[in-house]
């Protein structure tokens, strides 16, 4: 149907200012049947695509509710029309005789993949847009171009302007991926470009937040792998653009907060910097929770911060490690200490004994320091990869070791802070 489409109902008249959709009532919703509409006493109507003079819907009753136009309401004006986000479907329908326009309003699930876009790519030889059916599919596939470090990239569009306003939120799936990786996220089209020229709002890689060549935020979340999917929701509010992920169902928390200018109409993205393949769909089903789902972790295992040292507060500098179970072995654990440099190893348990045997192959960062800072960290690496002590009491982590140094640490929250400045500037 056309836009700016004004339809003539007896004495009523209204006009969709964008465009309506003409579609089976099944395909939208099973639970609405025709008893529900005969509830208010009505006559009902359908409208059909129809051959009239002057090229509108003809109407013609029927005993079984098959077609409807669907029109969406706008936060921001009265009239009814369709919007990118598919939330509110209102049903109208009339009374001929009475010459009245009936509607009724009822919050639905939207028509997933029923959106109209296709994938764009970037002008590489490696990505290769196919699909079928309701299915777009955009597949990076590496030949002679792949040497270098080059990634690839792929835009989703449906619609030159992108989206602008309202609510918006797109689910990648990611059906086959190479360990190199990829990034997903918005862009705009002066922003995407070829290879490493893109810029955009993205979060992958090993987990972290980019603007398609800068690290913004370290650690935001897990490393997508084939057969995730990522959410990528774009909420438009009193003129900042806010963008969240969460990848399989679980979010992730707020990732960006920002100007709506950063990006001229919002687009879904994908960055490849290996082979790989995914699919998109569009959904009205806008997730209720938003914030980080916090994990819950049992004994030694999780992030702590160390408050007291030899029965003193540590340096202000603060002083974190992450012990983590090695999926490999039932008793060793991963062991990441931080003062100034990251230093990693593993913590073996004597499975008969109990006792912790002292740590092998530590690995470290090379960076530079005050010299009572660098003492600290030798001393904390000592105690940490060396302990004789390494237990949970009332929810405190207490680590000592053999020269008679004990340490106190408590839990912390990873959560990342959202990116509020304007990443590309």
């Amino acid at each position: 149907m056309k836009q700016g489409l004004k339809v003539g109902i007896a004495m009523s008249n209204f006009t969709c200012y964008r465009r309506s959709v003409l579609v089976r009532v099944a395909e939208v919703i099973s639970c609405w049947r025709k008893d529900n509409f005969d509830s208010f006493g009505l006559e009902i109507f359908s409208w059909r695509i129809g051959t009239s003079k002057n090229g509108f819907p003809s109407t013609s009753p029927v005993t079984k509710l098959e077609y409807i136009i669907l029109l969406y309401k706008t936060p921001k004006r009265q009239e009814f029309c369709m919007v990118e986000d598919l939330i509110v479907i209102t049903f109208y329908f009339f009374l001929i005789s009475a010459g009245v326009l009936y509607s009724t309003t009822l919050e639905t699930k939207s028509i997933a993949g029923k959106m109209a876009g296709q994938w764009i790519s970037d002008g590489s030889a490696s990505i290769i847009i196919g699909g079928s059916g309701d299915v777009s599919e955009i597949e990076c596939e590496l030949g002679s171009e792949s040497s270098g470090g080059n990634v690839y990239n792929g835009l989703w569009k449906e619609s030159d302007q992108g989206a602008t306003a309202g609510t918006h939120y797109w689910k990648i799936h990611i059906t086959k991926l190479d360990p190199d990786g990829i990034f997903v996220g918005l862009t705009d089209l002066e922003k995407f470009k070829t290879g490493w020229e893109l810029k955009g709002l993205l979060y992958g890689g090993p987990g972290n937040l980019s603007n398609g060549g800068t690290l913004l935020v370290g650690s935001y979340g897990p490393k997508i792998q084939s057969g995730n999917t990522v959410g990528i929701l774009a909420v438009f509010e009193e003129e900042k653009l806010k963008v969240y992920f969460d990848l399989d169902g679980t979010p992730l928390g707020q990732a960006f907060d920002l100007p709506a200018t950063v990006l001229n109409g919002v687009f879904p993205t994908v960055h490849f910097s290996g082979g790989g393949k995914a699919t998109i769909v569009k959904s009205g089903e806008i997730p209720a929770n938003l914030s980080r789902a916090e994990p819950v972790y049992e004994g030694i295992e999780g992030y702590w911060r160390c408050t007291e040292l030899s029965g003193e507060n540590p340096d202000s500098r603060a002083i974190t490690v992450r012990i983590f179970k090695d999926e490999t072995d039932e008793n060793s654990y991963k062991v990441g200490l931080r003062v100034i440099n990251n230093i990693s190893f593993t913590l073996r348990r004597d499975p008969v004994s109990g006792a912790w045997i002292p740590a092998e192959a530590i690995r470290s960062t090379r960076m530079g320091g005050p010299p009572e800072i660098m003492k600290l960290e030798s001393e904390m690496s000592h105690l940490v990869g060396n302990p004789t002590t390494l237990t949970v009491d009332e929810g405190f982590l207490v680590v000592s070791n053999a020269d008679g140094v004990t340490s106190k640490w408590e839990r912390y929250s990873t959560a990342k802070s959202p990116v509020t400045v304007n990443p590309f500037l």
